[in-house]
Formats: C-alpha cells, structure tokens, sequence
C-alpha cells in the first residue's frame, strides 16, 4: 500500500529520532518514472499480473443490468506531479459525470458536522501520561516518533489512540512540501468534478477508518498498520529515490505495484512475520474496505454516470472492486488510457 516504492532494503540500525530529516524535497523528487529497478523483470511482472487477477487497468467501465454506464478509476494518494497528469479520457468522464464518487468526502454537509469533525473525537487515548507503542522495533519507532515531530506531534506518541496513529502514518510524507496548495490526485479529481457541477459523496462515512480502528476488537490490523507503514519511513529508501513505482502505475502495471509492495514487507520483517503484516494490512485496509464500499457504490451505478475514485489497490484481486461488481451482475471492461499497456 505504499505506493512510492523504493528498492528493497537492509535494516539498519535507528540513526533519527528528533527530525525527519532524511525526506527532503529533494530526495522526494524523482527522476524518472521509467521502471528501472531491477526487481521489476518481464517475468517478474508477467508473474504478478497472473497471480492478480484485473491486475492491469486504472480505467473500468461498469455498465448495469439496465444499460446505465458508470466508471471505476484507480487512484494513487499522493501529489506528484505524473499522477496529477491525468489522461484525457479521465478528465472528459470527470467533468461530464453526474456524480463523482471517493473513498470518503472530504467535504461537510453542516456546521455540525464540521464541529464533529474537528473536535478531536478518538484521536487522543484519554492517558493521565502517556504509554508509547510498545509492539515497534526499535529503528521503526524511531522513524515514527520523527515522523510526528516532523509533523507537529512532537513527543505525542504514547497520547496518540492507536486509529490515530495509524491513520497519520498513511500520509505520503512527500506531500509536506506543498503547504496543501496542491491536492493529492484524489482529491484533486473530487475538485475537478464539483467545478463541473457534479454531485459528490463517500463510500464511507468520513473518519469512519479511525474511530473502526480504535475500537476493541482491531487491534490485531492496527498494530500491522502501524509497524508496516512505520517500515516505509526508512531512511535509506529516500537515499537513491526510484521512480519506479510511479512507472508502473502509469503503465497500469497495479499487480506489479502489489507484489512489489508485498515483497518490500516481507524482505523487512522477514518472510514469516512480514506474510502476516500484510495479509492484516492489506485483508483490512482493501478487501474488507471493499465490501464496505460496495453498498453505496452500487447505488451509485444504478443511478448511472458516476466516475468513482477509489485506490489503485482496490481494483485486482479475487476480493478487488472489479470482480465483486462483475458478481453483483455488472459488465466491468477495462478502458486503457494513454501511456498505459494495450492503449492503441
């Protein structure tokens, strides 16, 4: 789930813990977008597209029983530049799409729900002192406590919930340099949509992710959360920055882009801890997630003319968005776009 994804790494030992120090602009400004890293073969690739099945697309058509068409687009959460490139096909079905649908709206339909919102409910743990994480190693919650600091949560940790914690981890670091000027491409397609008149709205109910993960009974997925998006936080990975990540997502290479993110994860925990972490990580944050979004989303595509944003990752998979809509009787076709493999 990463999605800017770096060559695979050897631990090293915890050398930051007051700054972030090591995610400077610079070292978020990548290259290339060529898939260069090694890693990443014919084979390798051809292997993944087979293992995930609608592992190549972004671009999904869904037409309903009664022949209303809607589509489905992969996202990737972050403000780069490439990813705001969106291709012209995108654009026309944002701008002349009656609703444009995202993981949750950002927005808020009331001053109250606005208060509630920001009244910070479920984010503190409500500790007389605080009780940092204790299920870290060392140099990951090194690079987490930096990671705070760098964003204004100095010396928070052990007064963060858990749901909170983990949520501010999914941030792309990279993304602080922009002051919140440029929206992640997400949000960007929900601006591009409301210019253009359409309706808007969430397959969730906004905070829903933090307060489900505070409650009781996840504490398994949101430990695995935070050690996994912890160990994204390297510092070596922003060393020699690969642009390799991106080029597969403009390829529409999504089941490469999985297995590589799998394989980071099991090359830094190990084979045996690493294949539980992401098969918490990843059963929580994508194939539960999609069963939750498929209520509204179907309601959506009844009504017809939807352009539905959701991450890149919820797509493939015997679990991913394309093969439940195609069980729930829909006809899902893939649309290439520009750039990517089988564009003509």
């Amino acid at each position: 789930m990463k999605y800017f994804l770096f060559p695979l790494i050897a631990i090293i030992a915890p050398n930051f813990a007051s700054a972030q120090d090591w995610i400077t602009r610079e070292a978020c400004e990548v290259p290339s977008i060529e898939i260069t890293n090694s890693t990443l073969t014919p084979t390798y690739l051809s292997e993944r597209a087979a293992e995930f099945e609608n592992g190549i697309g972004r671009l999904w058509r869904v037409t309903s029983q009664s022949g209303k068409t809607s589509h489905l687009w992969g996202t990737m959460h972050t403000t780069h530049p490439e990813v705001l490139d969106l291709p012209a096909k995108l654009v026309s079905l944002i701008e002349t799409a009656d609703t444009v649908a995202l993981e949750f709206d950002p927005t808020f339909k009331s001053r109250a729900a606005f208060e509630k919102a920001t009244n910070s409910e479920g984010f503190w743990a409500q500790l007389d002192f605080p009780r940092p994480p204790e299920f870290m190693r060392d140099d990951v919650d090194s690079w987490v406590r930096a990671r705070l600091d760098g964003i204004g949560y100095k010396d928070s940790i052990g007064f963060l919930s858990l749901g909170a914690l983990a949520t501010l981890l999914l941030g792309d670091p990279c993304d602080d340099f922009w002051g919140g000027l440029i929206l992640a491409q997400d949000y960007e397609i929900l601006r591009m949509g409301i210019k253009a008149g359409a309706a808007h709205t969430g397959l969730e109910e906004e905070g829903f992710l933090m307060n489900d993960l505070n409650s009781y009974n996840r504490r398994a997925e949101v430990v695995a959360m935070i050690k996994v998006y912890g160990a994204y936080l390297d510092p070596v990975s922003y060393e020699t920055p690969d642009g390799s990540g991106l080029g597969l997502y403009k390829k529409g290479h999504i089941a490469g882009l999985m297995g590589w993110d799998r394989d980071f994860i099991l090359d830094f925990y190990g084979q045996e801890e690493g294949a539980k972490l992401e098969q918490l990580v990843n059963g929580y944050l994508v194939d539960e997630r999609n069963r939750l979004f498929l209520p509204k989303t179907l309601e959506l595509l009844e009504k017809g003319n939807a352009l539905i944003a959701v991450g890149s990752f919820h797509l493939p998979g015997d679990a991913g968005l394309v093969t439940l809509l195609r069980e729930a009787g829909y006809t899902v076709d893939r649309v290439p776009v520009e750039g990517e493999i089988g564009f003509k």
